[in-house]
């Protein structure tokens, strides 16, 4: 059937109502837009505050130089697309579309499994844990001695070092994974370490996966919105450690499930449920946990924590119930948090610091009768990092390596400047006669060193002298010429003066050396900064 032309007065009416729609719709956008913004200026609250799993960008600084200028855009960008006023609106709204709609995450750091669990997948979590991720026998080996230097230098105090491994909650509940998730390598690298420290060392070491396994019926040892261990969990951590404490201090008490007073279940959502703005949705049930007396303690402030990872730095320390029992000293992260409350009861003295490396100093202060080094799967690269100089070998070697060479093929100082240093993003650099003030604008400053070329098959060393104005880590960035590869190189350093030395590839470098000073804003100084050819004896 032939269709009839529509007439000049249905053309206008039909113009005229696609005009309203497109009207209405324009608004409709402006009003969404804008609702939180107006609603932030009329004094309702419209929970701005995010809980990801990182400091949001800050307010870049008026730009006063051209190289600011320059970076301005970036910085600008990168604080408003943490900080404008709607942003949490539309997380909210679009993680709940995608959960709830789409059944699927909501953010490329969070994977959504069964029955609505919730797995951080940062830190490569699950490259661990498919396998994709292996240590060779070097690092093995490097690692081992790391470990047997820490115990070495607490047991020449007279103390007794015990490292505690805690397995991420995707190792442990891998059964509530999405399916395509769950394959299992044979070995993870967690694994891998404690069979070859079973194998090569006599080391006092704890994996905890086995007393963090889920019992048919029992109580959850991890959360289902969070990526820490329940109540039930670190109560079963806590025993797994104090009965390894008992071997070496028999008399030392350890509290059974029945004299800790447990509460009555309370709601809970976790940090993975804040992280994608569900907390109101997605909910957990807790019951904290506390034993009697605990409250009395006298718990002091020693640090508060700077860091790039919120929490980091706090240092602790705690007068506990039993002046004659023995005294702890903790390394850890969020997870012992937990045993915070009732675990130094039974010690005469503990001390709580959060951070993952090893820390000499803070250990012969106090002298502690035991140094337990608790250390997350997801942050053993970190917690096995190597040593503080007072105790490195390897620190010791590249040292006398460095010292030893005369083959100098870059110097960067006060005398011979820092002019062929450029800036990459989130920095302004101004030379003084200390080194070069390195101002960081943001979490991810980086500078290029000028290039040099490396013979083929030289051992060249990398040596930095800086001060931080926080505890965070150093990197050093270059790539290989043919292929592009990534190579990376990097050091835990304190807050102040640190002297570190680098090792690079024995490759040839495609461009400049990039460097990180820190993860943090602030002003660092670069004092110094030489390349070497060294030559290094073989393991």
């Amino acid at each position: 059937m032939e269709r009839k032309p529509q007439s000049p007065e249905g053309e206008n009416r039909r113009s005229s109502i696609e005009s309203i729609v497109g009207s209405l719709l324009s608004l409709a956008f402006v009003v969404v837009i804008g609702l939180p913004l107006i609603a932030r200026i009329a004094g309702f609250s419209t929970s701005e505050k995010t809980a990801e799993k990182r400091m949001l960008s800050p307010q870049p600084a008026v730009p006063r130089t051209l190289n600011a200028l320059r970076q301005f855009p970036a910085a600008f960008e990168l604080y408003w697309n943490d900080q404008f006023p709607s942003r949490a609106f539309f997380v909210r709204l679009h993680s709940w579309l995608n959960v709830f709609a789409l059944r699927t995450s909501p953010s490329s750091e969070i994977l959504l499994g069964r029955d609505q669990w919730l797995f951080y997948t940062g830190n490569d979590n699950l490259e661990e844990l498919r396998g994709q991720l292996t240590w060779t026998e070097s690092q093995l080996r490097t690692f081992a001695r790391r470990l047997q230097e820490r115990e070495r230098f607490v047991e020449e105090l007279g103390g007794r070092y015990l490292l505690v491994f805690v397995p991420g909650k995707q190792s442990v509940y891998a059964s509530m994974l999405p399916r395509w998730a769950r394959k299992r390598a044979a070995e993870t690298r967690l694994d891998q370490l404690c069979s070859y420290l079973e194998a090569n060392t006599d080391l006092d070491y704890i994996n905890l996966s086995k007393p963090l396994a889920p019992s048919p019926g029992g109580e959850p040892t991890f959360f289902r919105t969070d990526t820490h261990w329940t109540e039930e969990g670190a109560m079963r951590a806590y025993q797994s450690m104090m009965r390894r404490i008992q071997d070496w201090y028999p008399g030392t008490r350890m509290f059974d499930a029945e004299e800790m007073n447990w509460s009555d279940p309370i709601p809970y959502s976790g940090d993975l449920a804040k992280m994608i703005m569900l907390e109101s949705e997605l909910k957990d049930w807790r019951t904290p946990v506390t034993v009697e007396g605990e409250k009395n303690l006298t718990r002091r402030e020693l640090g508060t924590g700077h860091h790039d990872v919120i929490g980091r730095g706090v240092f602790r320390e705690v007068d506990g119930a039993d002046p004659e029992a023995p005294s702890l000293f903790v390394f850890h992260d969020s997870y012992m948090g937990f045993q915070y409350g009732y675990m130094p009861m039974t010690f005469s003295q503990s001390w709580w610091k959060w951070q993952p490396n090893f820390d000499c100093r803070a250990i012969a202060n106090r002298r502690p009768d035991i140094v337990l080094h608790e250390m997350a799967e997801r942050f053993m690269i970190e917690g096995l990092a190597e040593n503080p100089p007072e105790i490195s070998a390897e620190y010791a070697a590249l040292k006398d390596a460095y010292d030893r060479s005369d083959a100098a093929i870059l110097e960067l100082s006060p005398s011979s400047g820092f002019d062929a240093v450029t800036v990459g993003q989130q920095a302004e650099i101004e030379s003084d006669v200390e080194g070069l003030a390195v101002h960081a604008s943001g979490r991810d400053p980086t500078l290029f060193l000028p290039k040099i070329e490396l013979p083929v098959g030289s051992r060249p060393v990398v040596r930095i002298s800086l001060t931080s104005p926080v505890a965070t880590t150093f990197r050093l960035y270059y790539w290989e010429k043919g292929n592009n590869q990534l190579f990376e190189s990097s050091r835990y350093i304190g807050i102040g003066k640190n002297d570190i030395f680098l090792p690079l590839e024995t490759i040839i470098l495609n461009g400049r050396i990039r460097l990180d000073p820190g993860e943090i804003v602030g002003t660092y100084v670069l004092h110094r900064i030489d390349v070497k050819l060294v030559e290094m004896p073989a393991e």
